[in-house]
């Protein structure tokens, strides 16, 4: 196509195509590191925010447990009437 469009030979399309290549590849190769730079950033960022934050989110679920575990043993009838209810609703959902 740029033989025709142009009027080139084959031999001068052909190092067009190859400079043209090399250009782009050169530019692809400066903006792909920034871009791996900043990617590596945030995956350190994102990994120091998880550590920081497991035992933040372990106490609260340790809390949670050891809330649910009060009131079953404050109120265990009624805990035992929700059981039997979300049975037999999961058990009338289920059944179709």
């Amino acid at each position: 196509m740029i033989q025709e469009r142009y009027g080139y030979a084959k031999e001068r399309a052909r190092n067009e195509i190859e400079d043209w290549y090399r250009s782009m590849e050169s530019n692809l190769a400066e903006q792909i590191e920034p871009l791996r730079s900043g990617i590596q950033n945030l995956s350190s960022t994102v990994e120091r925010i998880a550590q920081e934050q497991f035992p933040r989110a372990r106490l609260k679920a340790k809390e949670a447990f050891n809330d649910a575990e009060e009131t079953v043993k404050q109120n265990p009838l009624l805990v035992v009437v929700i059981a039997f209810g979300l049975g037999f609703l999961i058990g009338v959902l289920t059944r179709r």
